[in-house]
Protein backbone atom coordinates (compact mmCIF):
# COMPACT_ATOMS: atom_id res chain seq x y z
CA UNK A 1 0.00 0.00 0.00
CA UNK A 2 2.91 2.58 0.89
CA UNK A 3 4.15 1.53 -3.15
CA UNK A 4 0.74 2.38 -4.08
CA UNK A 5 0.29 5.39 -1.96
CA UNK A 6 3.57 6.41 -3.55
CA UNK A 7 3.15 6.39 -6.56
CA UNK A 8 -0.27 7.86 -6.95
CA UNK A 9 0.31 11.07 -4.85
CA UNK A 10 3.56 11.27 -6.50
CA UNK A 11 2.02 11.54 -9.83
CA UNK A 12 -1.29 12.79 -9.41
CA UNK A 13 -1.63 14.54 -11.70
CA UNK A 14 -0.70 12.90 -14.56
CA UNK A 15 -2.29 9.56 -13.15
CA UNK A 16 -5.59 11.61 -13.08
CA UNK A 17 -5.02 13.46 -16.60
CA UNK A 18 -4.87 9.74 -18.21
CA UNK A 19 -7.85 8.16 -16.30
CA UNK A 20 -10.54 10.71 -15.65
CA UNK A 21 -11.17 11.30 -19.16
CA UNK A 22 -11.79 7.24 -20.10
CA UNK A 23 -14.02 7.18 -17.28
CA UNK A 24 -16.59 10.15 -18.22
CA UNK A 25 -16.27 9.28 -22.12
CA UNK A 26 -17.38 5.92 -20.96
CA UNK A 27 -20.36 7.39 -18.61
CA UNK A 28 -21.02 9.91 -20.97
CA UNK A 29 -21.38 7.35 -23.92
CA UNK A 30 -23.45 5.17 -21.99
CA UNK A 31 -25.35 7.99 -20.56
CA UNK A 32 -26.03 9.78 -24.59
CA UNK A 33 -27.18 6.47 -25.48
CA UNK A 34 -29.92 6.36 -22.91
CA UNK A 35 -30.56 9.97 -23.86
CA UNK A 36 -31.18 9.31 -27.46
CA UNK A 37 -32.84 6.06 -27.13
CA UNK A 38 -35.37 8.02 -25.44
CA UNK A 39 -36.51 5.31 -22.61
CA UNK A 40 -37.02 2.60 -25.67
CA UNK A 41 -34.21 1.10 -23.09
CA UNK A 42 -33.88 0.30 -20.35
CA UNK A 43 -30.31 0.04 -18.77
CA UNK A 44 -30.09 -3.49 -18.39
CA UNK A 45 -30.74 -4.27 -22.29
CA UNK A 46 -27.96 -1.50 -23.09
CA UNK A 47 -25.67 -3.69 -20.91
CA UNK A 48 -26.23 -6.41 -23.63
CA UNK A 49 -24.10 -4.28 -26.00
CA UNK A 50 -21.58 -3.49 -23.78
CA UNK A 51 -20.97 -7.16 -22.72
CA UNK A 52 -20.97 -7.88 -26.54
CA UNK A 53 -17.99 -5.69 -27.29
CA UNK A 54 -15.00 -7.33 -29.02
CA UNK A 55 -12.33 -7.99 -26.26
CA UNK A 56 -15.15 -7.62 -23.36
CA UNK A 57 -12.20 -8.42 -20.17
CA UNK A 58 -15.11 -9.32 -17.71
CA UNK A 59 -17.14 -11.42 -20.78
CA UNK A 60 -13.60 -13.23 -21.47
CA UNK A 61 -13.03 -13.75 -17.95
CA UNK A 62 -16.76 -15.53 -17.42
CA UNK A 63 -16.13 -17.53 -20.36
CA UNK A 64 -12.38 -18.64 -19.23
CA UNK A 65 -13.82 -19.90 -15.87
CA UNK A 66 -16.74 -21.67 -17.23
CA UNK A 67 -14.39 -23.41 -19.51
CA UNK A 68 -12.51 -24.45 -16.51
CA UNK A 69 -15.91 -25.74 -14.73
CA UNK A 70 -16.19 -28.02 -17.90
CA UNK A 71 -12.65 -29.16 -17.54
CA UNK A 72 -13.41 -29.54 -14.30
CA UNK A 73 -16.87 -31.60 -14.56
CA UNK A 74 -14.63 -34.31 -16.71
CA UNK A 75 -12.49 -34.79 -14.20
CA UNK A 76 -14.21 -36.99 -11.08
CA UNK A 77 -11.17 -36.02 -8.65
CA UNK A 78 -12.38 -32.91 -9.27
CA UNK A 79 -15.64 -32.38 -9.24
CA UNK A 80 -15.65 -34.70 -6.44
CA UNK A 81 -13.51 -32.00 -4.46
CA UNK A 82 -15.49 -28.85 -6.11
CA UNK A 83 -19.02 -30.16 -4.63
CA UNK A 84 -17.14 -31.76 -1.22
CA UNK A 85 -15.16 -29.19 -0.02
CA UNK A 86 -15.66 -25.68 1.27
CA UNK A 87 -14.27 -23.00 -1.04
CA UNK A 88 -12.15 -21.66 1.64
CA UNK A 89 -10.43 -25.35 2.49
CA UNK A 90 -10.36 -25.44 -1.58
CA UNK A 91 -8.30 -22.04 -1.83
CA UNK A 92 -5.82 -23.29 0.99
CA UNK A 93 -5.22 -26.62 -0.51
CA UNK A 94 -4.68 -24.82 -3.60
CA UNK A 95 -1.87 -22.93 -2.33
CA UNK A 96 -0.24 -25.79 -0.76
CA UNK A 97 -0.60 -27.53 -3.88
CA UNK A 98 -2.94 -30.17 -2.94
CA UNK A 99 -5.70 -29.55 -5.60
CA UNK A 100 -6.42 -32.62 -7.96
CA UNK A 101 -3.80 -31.63 -11.24
CA UNK A 102 -6.76 -30.60 -12.83
CA UNK A 103 -8.13 -28.18 -11.03
CA UNK A 104 -4.28 -27.30 -9.44
CA UNK A 105 -3.43 -26.15 -13.10
CA UNK A 106 -6.38 -25.13 -14.64
CA UNK A 107 -7.04 -22.61 -11.44
CA UNK A 108 -3.23 -20.98 -12.09
CA UNK A 109 -3.77 -20.76 -15.40
CA UNK A 110 -6.88 -18.66 -15.02
CA UNK A 111 -5.56 -16.61 -12.02
CA UNK A 112 -2.28 -15.93 -14.14
CA UNK A 113 -4.47 -13.88 -16.28
CA UNK A 114 -7.00 -12.71 -14.05
CA UNK A 115 -5.48 -13.11 -10.64
CA UNK A 116 -5.20 -9.12 -10.13
CA UNK A 117 -8.70 -9.19 -10.19
CA UNK A 118 -11.60 -8.84 -7.50
CA UNK A 119 -15.18 -8.92 -6.25
CA UNK A 120 -14.66 -5.02 -5.54
CA UNK A 121 -11.25 -4.34 -7.66
CA UNK A 122 -11.82 -1.18 -7.41
CA UNK A 123 -11.15 -1.14 -3.18
CA UNK A 124 -7.32 -1.82 -3.34
CA UNK A 125 -6.91 -3.15 0.62
CA UNK A 126 -9.15 -5.90 -0.50
CA UNK A 127 -7.04 -9.21 -1.61
CA UNK A 128 -7.15 -9.75 -5.37
CA UNK A 129 -8.17 -13.50 -6.23
CA UNK A 130 -4.94 -14.35 -6.71
CA UNK A 131 -4.32 -14.24 -2.96
CA UNK A 132 -7.69 -15.43 -2.14
CA UNK A 133 -9.28 -17.35 -4.73
CA UNK A 134 -12.21 -18.33 -2.61
CA UNK A 135 -14.47 -16.73 -4.28
CA UNK A 136 -13.43 -18.55 -7.86
CA UNK A 137 -13.53 -21.56 -6.78
CA UNK A 138 -17.13 -21.15 -5.10
CA UNK A 139 -18.25 -20.26 -8.68
CA UNK A 140 -16.71 -22.93 -9.97
CA UNK A 141 -18.76 -25.24 -7.76
CA UNK A 142 -21.98 -23.42 -8.30
CA UNK A 143 -21.66 -24.13 -12.14
CA UNK A 144 -20.97 -27.96 -11.57
CA UNK A 145 -24.46 -27.37 -10.09
CA UNK A 146 -25.77 -25.87 -13.17
CA UNK A 147 -29.38 -28.49 -14.60
CA UNK A 148 -30.22 -25.89 -17.01
CA UNK A 149 -27.91 -25.96 -19.95
CA UNK A 150 -29.74 -23.01 -21.42
CA UNK A 151 -27.93 -20.84 -18.59
CA UNK A 152 -24.63 -22.03 -19.25
CA UNK A 153 -22.61 -18.71 -19.22
CA UNK A 154 -21.48 -19.55 -23.27
CA UNK A 155 -25.19 -20.33 -24.26
CA UNK A 156 -26.59 -17.70 -22.25
CA UNK A 157 -25.94 -14.40 -24.93
CA UNK A 158 -25.97 -16.95 -28.00
CA UNK A 159 -29.54 -17.33 -28.72
CA UNK A 160 -31.15 -13.85 -29.51
CA UNK A 161 -34.49 -14.97 -30.54
CA UNK A 162 -35.85 -11.82 -32.33
CA UNK A 163 -39.79 -10.43 -31.78
CA UNK A 164 -40.85 -11.14 -35.49
CA UNK A 165 -41.44 -13.06 -38.75
CA UNK A 166 -41.43 -11.38 -42.59
CA UNK A 167 -44.55 -12.25 -44.45
CA UNK A 168 -43.34 -11.90 -47.86
CA UNK A 169 -45.13 -11.13 -50.81
CA UNK A 170 -45.73 -9.20 -54.08
CA UNK A 171 -47.96 -6.47 -55.47
CA UNK A 172 -48.03 -5.40 -59.27
CA UNK A 173 -46.31 -1.90 -59.48
CA UNK A 174 -47.43 1.00 -61.16
CA UNK A 175 -45.76 3.90 -63.69
CA UNK A 176 -46.21 6.72 -61.23
CA UNK A 177 -45.02 4.82 -58.28
CA UNK A 178 -42.03 6.70 -56.42
CA UNK A 179 -38.98 4.35 -56.78
CA UNK A 180 -36.69 3.05 -54.01
CA UNK A 181 -37.41 1.31 -51.27
CA UNK A 182 -39.85 2.46 -48.44
CA UNK A 183 -40.72 1.47 -44.90
CA UNK A 184 -44.29 1.98 -43.10
CA UNK A 185 -44.94 1.79 -39.85
CA UNK A 186 -48.72 1.95 -38.58
CA UNK A 187 -51.32 0.63 -36.60
CA UNK A 188 -49.44 -2.53 -35.16
CA UNK A 189 -47.90 -3.45 -38.54
CA UNK A 190 -44.73 -2.57 -40.22
CA UNK A 191 -44.19 -3.04 -43.90
CA UNK A 192 -40.73 -2.53 -46.00
CA UNK A 193 -41.20 -1.86 -50.15
CA UNK A 194 -38.64 -2.80 -52.48
CA UNK A 195 -38.27 -2.03 -55.89
CA UNK A 196 -38.67 -4.92 -58.21
CA UNK A 197 -39.26 -3.26 -61.66
CA UNK A 198 -42.59 -4.19 -62.69
CA UNK A 199 -43.56 -5.29 -58.88
CA UNK A 200 -43.28 -4.80 -55.46
CA UNK A 201 -41.32 -6.69 -53.17
CA UNK A 202 -43.33 -6.31 -50.13
CA UNK A 203 -41.97 -7.86 -46.55
CA UNK A 204 -44.63 -7.54 -43.86
CA UNK A 205 -43.16 -7.70 -40.12
CA UNK A 206 -45.67 -9.49 -38.04
CA UNK A 207 -44.93 -10.59 -34.41
CA UNK A 208 -42.90 -13.96 -34.01
CA UNK A 209 -45.06 -16.92 -33.87
CA UNK A 210 -48.14 -15.36 -35.22
CA UNK A 211 -48.74 -16.52 -38.49
CA UNK A 212 -51.33 -18.98 -38.22
CA UNK A 213 -53.24 -16.77 -35.99
CA UNK A 214 -52.95 -14.43 -38.79
CA UNK A 215 -54.17 -17.25 -41.35
CA UNK A 216 -56.91 -17.80 -39.26
CA UNK A 217 -58.17 -14.43 -39.19
CA UNK A 218 -58.76 -15.06 -42.73
CA UNK A 219 -57.22 -12.79 -46.45
CA UNK A 220 -59.73 -10.08 -46.22
CA UNK A 221 -58.40 -8.98 -42.72
CA UNK A 222 -55.02 -9.32 -44.25
CA UNK A 223 -55.62 -7.33 -46.95
CA UNK A 224 -57.32 -4.37 -44.57
CA UNK A 225 -54.33 -4.36 -42.48
CA UNK A 226 -51.93 -4.00 -45.78
CA UNK A 227 -54.60 -0.95 -46.93
CA UNK A 228 -54.58 0.36 -44.12
CA UNK A 229 -50.68 0.71 -42.89
CA UNK A 230 -49.88 1.71 -46.99
CA UNK A 231 -52.99 3.34 -48.62
CA UNK A 232 -51.13 3.42 -51.97
CA UNK A 233 -51.59 -0.08 -52.15
CA UNK A 234 -55.82 -0.37 -51.04
CA UNK A 235 -56.38 -0.13 -55.01
CA UNK A 236 -54.10 -3.49 -55.82
CA UNK A 237 -54.87 -5.90 -52.39
CA UNK A 238 -57.40 -7.42 -54.33
CA UNK A 239 -55.45 -9.55 -56.17
CA UNK A 240 -54.32 -11.32 -53.07
CA UNK A 241 -56.58 -13.82 -52.78
CA UNK A 242 -54.82 -17.35 -51.59
CA UNK A 243 -51.53 -17.72 -49.13
CA UNK A 244 -49.91 -19.25 -51.67
CA UNK A 245 -49.07 -15.53 -52.77
CA UNK A 246 -47.35 -15.29 -49.29
CA UNK A 247 -44.42 -16.78 -47.98
CA UNK A 248 -43.08 -17.13 -44.17
CA UNK A 249 -39.45 -16.03 -43.08
CA UNK A 250 -38.83 -17.16 -39.67
CA UNK A 251 -36.57 -15.17 -38.38
CA UNK A 252 -33.35 -16.11 -35.99
CA UNK A 253 -30.73 -15.41 -34.41
CA UNK A 254 -28.22 -17.45 -32.72
CA UNK A 255 -24.59 -18.60 -32.97
CA UNK A 256 -22.72 -22.18 -31.87
CA UNK A 257 -20.62 -22.22 -28.94
CA UNK A 258 -18.14 -23.86 -30.52
CA UNK A 259 -17.09 -23.76 -34.91
CA UNK A 260 -15.25 -26.28 -35.37
CA UNK A 261 -14.22 -30.10 -34.31
CA UNK A 262 -11.44 -31.70 -36.20
CA UNK A 263 -10.73 -31.22 -39.70
CA UNK A 264 -14.51 -29.42 -39.87
CA UNK A 265 -14.62 -25.47 -39.84
CA UNK A 266 -17.88 -23.68 -39.35
CA UNK A 267 -18.86 -20.20 -40.89
CA UNK A 268 -21.32 -17.92 -42.01
CA UNK A 269 -25.01 -18.98 -41.10
CA UNK A 270 -23.39 -22.64 -40.14
CA UNK A 271 -22.12 -20.56 -36.99
CA UNK A 272 -24.27 -18.28 -36.48
CA UNK A 273 -27.38 -17.23 -37.65
CA UNK A 274 -28.02 -13.64 -38.26
CA UNK A 275 -31.42 -11.41 -37.88
CA UNK A 276 -32.74 -10.60 -41.77
CA UNK A 277 -33.06 -6.92 -39.64
CA UNK A 278 -29.42 -6.45 -39.69
CA UNK A 279 -29.39 -7.38 -42.80
CA UNK A 280 -25.48 -8.93 -42.14
CA UNK A 281 -25.56 -12.60 -43.31
CA UNK A 282 -24.33 -12.00 -46.34
CA UNK A 283 -21.56 -9.79 -45.13
CA UNK A 284 -20.28 -11.67 -41.89
CA UNK A 285 -20.30 -14.64 -43.90
CA UNK A 286 -17.99 -13.28 -46.39
CA UNK A 287 -15.94 -11.65 -43.36
CA UNK A 288 -15.68 -15.60 -42.00
CA UNK A 289 -14.57 -16.72 -44.99
CA UNK A 290 -11.75 -14.25 -45.67
CA UNK A 291 -10.41 -14.57 -42.33
CA UNK A 292 -10.43 -18.10 -42.79
CA UNK A 293 -8.53 -17.82 -45.74
CA UNK A 294 -5.99 -15.46 -43.99
CA UNK A 295 -5.20 -17.75 -41.16
CA UNK A 296 -5.57 -21.12 -42.89
CA UNK A 297 -3.45 -20.88 -45.90
CA UNK A 298 -0.10 -21.55 -44.76
CA UNK A 299 -1.46 -24.75 -42.88
CA UNK A 300 -3.46 -25.97 -45.26
CA UNK A 301 -0.52 -25.54 -47.87
CA UNK A 302 1.76 -27.06 -45.10
CA UNK A 303 -0.70 -30.31 -45.24
CA UNK A 304 -1.00 -29.73 -41.10
CA UNK A 305 -4.48 -27.93 -40.08
CA UNK A 306 -4.07 -28.12 -36.25
CA UNK A 307 -7.65 -27.58 -34.13
CA UNK A 308 -5.70 -24.68 -33.03
CA UNK A 309 -5.72 -23.22 -36.26
CA UNK A 310 -9.45 -23.60 -36.74
CA UNK A 311 -9.59 -21.94 -33.03
CA UNK A 312 -7.53 -18.95 -34.06
CA UNK A 313 -10.72 -18.51 -37.28
CA UNK A 314 -13.46 -18.31 -34.43
CA UNK A 315 -11.45 -16.10 -32.10
CA UNK A 316 -11.17 -13.62 -34.70
CA UNK A 317 -14.56 -13.42 -35.87
CA UNK A 318 -16.71 -14.56 -32.90
CA UNK A 319 -16.50 -11.19 -30.89
CA UNK A 320 -17.95 -8.99 -34.12
CA UNK A 321 -20.76 -11.79 -34.34
CA UNK A 322 -21.46 -11.49 -31.17
CA UNK A 323 -21.32 -7.49 -30.67
CA UNK A 324 -23.74 -6.98 -34.08
CA UNK A 325 -26.17 -9.38 -32.99
CA UNK A 326 -27.06 -8.03 -29.60
CA UNK A 327 -26.92 -4.58 -30.93
CA UNK A 328 -29.61 -5.93 -33.51
CA UNK A 329 -30.99 -7.73 -30.93
CA UNK A 330 -31.32 -4.73 -28.62
CA UNK A 331 -33.16 -2.93 -31.44
CA UNK A 332 -35.37 -5.30 -32.69
CA UNK A 333 -36.73 -5.06 -29.16
CA UNK A 334 -36.70 -1.30 -28.66
CA UNK A 335 -37.81 -0.53 -31.88
CA UNK A 336 -39.46 -3.55 -34.06
CA UNK A 337 -40.89 -4.92 -31.13
CA UNK A 338 -42.77 -1.29 -30.25
CA UNK A 339 -43.76 -0.80 -33.93
CA UNK A 340 -45.68 -4.12 -34.19
CA UNK A 341 -47.77 -3.34 -30.68
CA UNK A 342 -51.47 -2.13 -31.77
CA UNK A 343 -51.78 -0.77 -28.38
CA UNK A 344 -49.54 1.93 -28.50
CA UNK A 345 -48.75 4.38 -31.01
CA UNK A 346 -45.07 4.26 -32.23
CA UNK A 347 -43.15 7.60 -33.05
CA UNK A 348 -39.63 6.95 -34.88
CA UNK A 349 -36.77 8.48 -31.92
CA UNK A 350 -35.65 11.79 -32.90
CA UNK A 351 -31.90 10.91 -33.26
CA UNK A 352 -33.06 8.47 -36.10
CA UNK A 353 -33.70 11.93 -37.94
CA UNK A 354 -30.20 13.10 -37.50
CA UNK A 355 -28.69 13.82 -41.26
CA UNK A 356 -25.36 11.25 -40.50
CA UNK A 357 -28.53 8.63 -39.23
CA UNK A 358 -30.17 9.28 -42.29
CA UNK A 359 -26.73 9.04 -44.82
CA UNK A 360 -26.05 5.77 -43.08
CA UNK A 361 -29.82 4.60 -43.50
CA UNK A 362 -29.26 5.85 -47.17
CA UNK A 363 -26.59 3.83 -47.79
CA UNK A 364 -27.83 0.79 -46.68
CA UNK A 365 -30.74 0.98 -48.70
CA UNK A 366 -31.05 -1.70 -51.33
CA UNK A 367 -31.28 1.31 -54.16
CA UNK A 368 -28.35 3.45 -52.49
CA UNK A 369 -26.25 2.94 -55.32
CA UNK A 370 -28.95 3.75 -57.96
CA UNK A 371 -29.78 7.03 -58.95
CA UNK A 372 -33.00 6.81 -56.81
CA UNK A 373 -31.66 7.34 -53.38
CA UNK A 374 -29.60 10.29 -52.69
CA UNK A 375 -27.01 9.86 -49.78
CA UNK A 376 -28.54 13.07 -48.66
CA UNK A 377 -32.12 11.54 -48.11
CA UNK A 378 -33.08 11.80 -44.81
CA UNK A 379 -34.73 8.73 -42.81
CA UNK A 380 -37.89 10.25 -41.95
CA UNK A 381 -38.17 10.01 -45.85
CA UNK A 382 -37.05 6.45 -46.22
CA UNK A 383 -39.45 5.36 -43.06
CA UNK A 384 -42.63 7.46 -44.39
CA UNK A 385 -45.34 7.69 -42.53
CA UNK A 386 -45.16 6.27 -38.97
CA UNK A 387 -48.34 7.16 -38.08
Amino acid sequence: MDTVERLFFGNAARVLGSIVPIIFSALGLNALAGKLLNGLTTADERQIILRGLPYNPTTEMNLALWALAQQAHADSAAAQALRETSPEQLAQDYRNQMLPPTLQHGLADFLGMYGHRGVAEIDLGLPRWSEDPAHILGVLANYLQLKNPEQAPDVQSIKASPPMDVLWFRLPRKLDDPHGALIRIGHGHAFIKLDRGEQWQIASIIPKGSYQQLRAAGLEELRHSIAETAPEFSDRVAGLTDWKQFSLLSVEADRLPRWYRPGLLLIGDAAHVMSSAGGNGINYAIQDAVAAANLLSAPLLAGRVSVEDLARVQSRREWPVRFIQALVNVLQDCLIAAALNPQTSFTVPGFVHWRPVGNIAARLSPSASGRNMSSRRTIRQYLGSSR
